[in-house]
């Protein structure tokens, strides 16, 4: 009876160790995922890139979930992908407003072949003067290594209007 006990809280206490190394078995699923459009002093705009479908309830056939994050403690840049989990209420303007409760910034992958990161190929993307950033949403981001060069998708969220952006892979 001991030894079956003993066994018990060796398997309880090993669950704790490796949920600790993993803070989403704490935390749950993040509030948004998706990537950072804008910044402005501790907020950062949230856009996630799937769309939602609410046309069966009357609404519009693609709906991209987008949040002002609030309270952001860590440097995080323009283009970045992140993952966040929201403390407190959420005001369901849109985009909505939330406070961060935590923040995950998801490695940005660099293809081979490429100098550039997808996370600074987007910001350059984002940076042109013609478009607004705040009404964008990331459709899709590619590397083509025969043309040496990023080509990065946008819409914008309100007049549906696409954008396809060539960035020239230069490396720094």
């Amino acid at each position: 009876m001991k030894n079956k006990t003993l066994v018990i809280l060796g398997i309880l206490c090993l669950l704790v160790l490796s949920g600790c190394n993993n803070l989403n078995f704490l935390r749950g699923e993040p509030s948004i995922t998706g990537y950072v459009i804008a910044t402005s002093e501790d907020s950062i705009l949230v856009v996630n890139t799937e769309p939602e479908d609410f046309s069966g309830a009357g609404g519009i056939e693609e709906f991209y979930d987008a949040v002002w994050v609030s309270n952001v403690t860590e440097t995080v840049d323009v283009g970045e992908q992140v993952n966040v989990w929201f403390e407190g209420g959420v005001d369901q303007s849109y985009p909505a407003q939330a406070g961060m409760g935590e923040l995950e910034i998801m490695d940005s992958r660099i293809p081979d072949g490429a100098d550039l990161s997808e996370a600074e190929a987007l910001r350059s993307a984002l940076s042109q003067e013609s478009l607004d950033p705040e009404s964008l949403v990331v459709r899709s981001i590619s590397f083509d290594d025969n043309a040496d060069e990023w080509v990065i998708e946008l819409r914008d969220i309100h007049s549906y209007e696409d954008y396809t952006i060539q960035i020239d892979d230069q490396g720094s």
